[in-house]
């Protein structure tokens, strides 16, 4: 029986992310523990860091519930970019095989990744309910669509960076560092309403920020959100992203995989 486009691309995808999650976890258990690790870390050292203060300016809400809610998606969306980026590179023995093609890589990646953080975020939740903190999400609707425009900028910006990274190999330890910045730049160790008025206008150029507000005010009925947090920013954006990504694959698809 002849099949179809659609199926022969969804089964290589699906032989693509067991093959991802095989190499990545299968010589090397530390990794699936560490996933779930790095979070819980962040959680407990912006505990110790930040925790007097955010239980002072936060009243009623539970801070380790507000930075998991914050750290979890940033994360997820940060692995999805760097982790397309390097999906060429990564897998260059495979393009001789007519029916893989980089784009394979890059759904596979992504849902690989998504897979993952939707585990870390559910073990979270469980460990925190075990501490006895009270977790629920009052907006789901809300907090799902943020989700995808991550998901959708995740997709986007890592095309986009493929692209730079196959054109100048040595920006990308510079991709991973600009990272760092970003972390403490969207809002995940504090509300934006505790940002100076002058310095808050050039933070809300950054869509992670929105987003990671916009997940707050889902799962925190009491949470102030500013007029300024846009779910229309972060889709519109993520679409811009996502088209210039297929853009630019399209254009050095071939290039990428003949190199």
């Amino acid at each position: 029986m002849k099949r179809t486009p659609w199926e022969i691309q969804s089964q290589v995808v699906i032989a693509l992310l067991l093959r991802e999650l095989k190499t990545r976890f299968g010589a090397n258990r530390l990794g699936a523990v560490w996933l779930f690790l790095e979070p819980a870390a962040h959680i407990v050292i912006l505990m110790l860091m930040f925790g007097a203060i955010g239980s002072q300016s936060m009243a009623g809400i539970e801070f380790p519930i507000f930075l998991m809610t914050g750290i979890v998606p940033f994360l997820m969306f940060k692995s999805i970019a760097l982790r397309i980026m390097d999906g060429v590179e990564g897998n260059m023995a495979l393009f001789v095989y007519r029916h893989v093609n980089p784009m394979d890589v890059f759904l596979a990646r992504m849902l690989l990744e998504i897979i993952l953080y939707t585990s870390v975020f559910m073990l979270l939740v469980l460990g925190i309910t075990w501490l006895g903190l009270e977790i629920g999400i009052h907006r789901p609707l809300e907090f799902l669509l943020v989700i995808i425009a991550l998901i959708v900028m995740g997709l986007g910006l890592g095309m986009i960076l493929s692209v730079i990274a196959h054109a100048a190999p040595e920006a990308k330890s510079l991709i991973k560092i600009s990272f760092m910045p970003l972390y403490f730049l969207s809002a995940i160790m504090y509300p934006t309403s505790v940002i100076p008025h002058e310095y808050r206008e050039w933070l809300l150029w950054n869509p992670l920020l929105h987003a990671v507000e916009l997940i707050h005010g889902a799962f925190f009925v009491n949470y102030h959100l500013l007029n300024d947090i846009s779910m229309g920013y972060i889709t519109g954006l993520a679409l811009v992203l996502l088209f210039t990504g297929f853009w630019l694959y399209r254009y050095r698809r071939l290039a990428m995989v003949a190199s």
